[in-house]
């Protein structure tokens, strides 16, 4: 049996998958990091040439991070809150699970759709999507019922990547920038 000072150790120490709750128990959670995206994710695939030179070099000059809820095991709920600069670009891409997606600050673009605060947008599992940031950056929150998930880039326009790799350029530096986590 895990003591209370146990369990408040395993939470404070966003490394342990531990100290994940399981999904058959109450739960509160605080905000903070259990643990990494990577952790969560399950296979990344990029398509040769610009695909692959974004994941080695930019993907995360604009992009930030932080999971404050995941259950443990394979089963369950995770919740990632994604900080993206100002008009980052996500190139379109599938998940192996449902995925909600909720906007706290800014303005998420998905074609002709401005997402403002308080909206958000549901993408089916295998179902390819991406979006921009508004020029003010993004704050969003991704809701699932998986503790893991994969990432296949499915972007295949030559002009399309020409605009997220000069993005992601322009960015360079924010993945230092002071985020409020």
């Amino acid at each position: 049996m895990t003591s209370t000072t146990d369990r408040a150790q395993e939470l404070q120490d966003p490394g342990s998958t531990s100290g994940l709750p399981a999904s058959d128990e109450f739960s509160i959670f605080t905000g903070e990091a259990v643990h990494s995206l990577r952790d969560m994710l399950t296979e990344v695939t990029f398509t040769p040439g610009p695909g692959e030179e974004f994941a080695a070099t930019s993907m995360f000059n604009g992009l930030r991070s932080l999971v404050p809820f995941c259950h443990a095991g394979s089963e369950g709920f995770s919740i990632v809150r994604v900080y993206l600069a100002p008009n980052y670009i996500l190139p379109a891409h599938t998940h192996d699970s449902d995925c909600l997606y909720y906007v706290l600050q800014g303005r998420a673009i998905l074609g002709k759709r401005v997402i403002e605060p308080g909206g958000g947008f549901f993408v089916p599992a295998g179902k390819a999507y991406g979006y921009t940031a508004g020029a003010e950056g993004a704050e969003v929150l991704e809701f699932r019922h998986a503790t893991t998930t994969d990432f296949h880039e499915t972007e295949r326009s030559p002009a399309r990547w020409q605009k997220i790799l000069e993005n992601a350029e322009r960015n360079d530096g924010w993945k230092d920038a002071d985020l409020p986590y």
